[in-house]
């Protein structure tokens, strides 16, 4: 059997006791005995409500945190003390798109450059001279939707769908293995959505990507993810192939999330059938 490509076993973590401006806030336990394997070229989904503790686990994935308990396993190797030089080599085999489009990119900064900017650190890595960026920036942005016209403008200058494509270049120039896509599509209109989700699940193909999706949303996870975990105050209540988890969900949190899911015929809906 082969390596997962990110396995996750026992993860704890619990935040200290902090002093504050008004007080000392007590210790806090934000996950316990975390347990996902994801295979190379899976999606996997991660759904919770906010506060439920995919942040906390999302930064110990990228090796941001340090667990509590357990470990977090990438390609069989742990994600932490792995020295300047392992630290590199682990960002550039995984990579992140953040939920706010616009945020993520720097107002200053043109788009060639924002996507370059990885390469001044990992082009070496890769093969890529310096007198060959310019090249890659534009291949990728290709790949998104995007062309050589929007190589030197700014990131006002797009729309947040647009933003987002750029966000997703700007992951993919360094080659990922796994892609950890966190509230990728929650900060866009419906229609630019599923633009963007199609968008992703072609670049999977193409590129042979894992995924690590993270949403509130378990619609979008229905449509773009092979297995799901849900996540409650911090624990894993139910995980499983999606179809099964949608179908016979064994756990009331999971239900009430599915409920909240909006129906596509509005004579249907919950609210339409409250009047």
């Amino acid at each position: 059997m082969s390596t997962p490509l990110l396995k996750i076993e026992g993860l704890g973590h619990v935040y200290g006791a902090r002093r504050g401006l008004f007080g000392t806030s007590p210790a806090f336990r934000a996950l316990t005995g975390i347990d996902i394997s994801i295979a190379r070229g899976e999606s996997f989904g991660l759904v919770g409500e906010s506060g439920s503790g995919k942040t906390t686990l999302t930064r110990n994935i990228l090796g941001l945190e340090r667990p509590s308990e357990g470990h977090v396993l990438f390609d069989g190797h742990p994600v932490i003390d792995l020295g300047r030089g392992g630290e590199r080599r682990l960002r550039r085999r995984m990579q992140i798109v953040f939920q706010d489009p616009q945020a993520s990119l720097d107002p200053r900064m043109t788009i060639h450059d924002t996507i370059a900017e990885a390469l001044v650190v990992h082009g070496p890595d890769l093969g890529i001279a310096r007198s060959g960026y310019t090249r890659r920036v534009l291949d990728l942005l290709e790949a998104v939707g995007l062309g050589r016209e929007h190589l030197y403008r700014h990131p006002h200058e797009f729309s947040g769908g647009q933003r987002q494509r750029i966000n997703i270049a700007r992951a993919l120039a360094v080659e990922p293995e796994l892609l950890i896509l966190d509230e990728p599509t929650s900060a866009l209109d419906v229609s630019v959505q599923a633009d963007i989700l199609n968008l992703l699940q072609r670049l999977q193909k193409e590129l042979g990507l894992t995924y690590f999706f993270i949403s509130h949303d378990l619609g979008v996870i229905r449509y773009t993810c092979d297995r799901v975990a849900v996540i409650e105050r911090g624990r894993i209540v139910e995980q499983g192939p999606v179809a099964e988890i949608f179908d016979t969900p064994s756990q009331e949190y999971t239900r009430k999330l599915m409920d909240a899911i909006p129906d596509p015929d509005p004579d249907l809906s919950p609210l339409r059938r409250l009047g």
